[in-house]
């Protein structure tokens, strides 16, 4: 098994959360990148929307649920 499947079933095994969501992130981490990927997994729309507002969407509805969010392949 590899190191990224591994990370796929924890995400999908884990409880107490109302969701698990998984992002790779790859050596060069790209915040905008992320925000979408995670944006995606929430079927949050970001069309026509400011950098600020973006990440106050995002993080509005974060905290509105219990997320766990697994950043995989990150470097540093």
């Amino acid at each position: 098994m590899g190191k990224i499947t591994l990370v796929e079933e924890v995400g999908r095994e884990v409880e107490g959360f109302d969701q698990a969501i998984m992002v790779v992130v790859f050596e060069t981490p790209n915040t905008e990148r992320i925000q979408m990927k995670i944006a995606e997994a929430l079927t949050l729309n970001f069309e026509n929307t400011s950098k600020q507002g973006k990440a106050a969407k995002l993080w509005s509805r974060l905290i509105a649920e219990k997320f766990f969010i697994i950043l995989d392949d990150l470097w540093k």
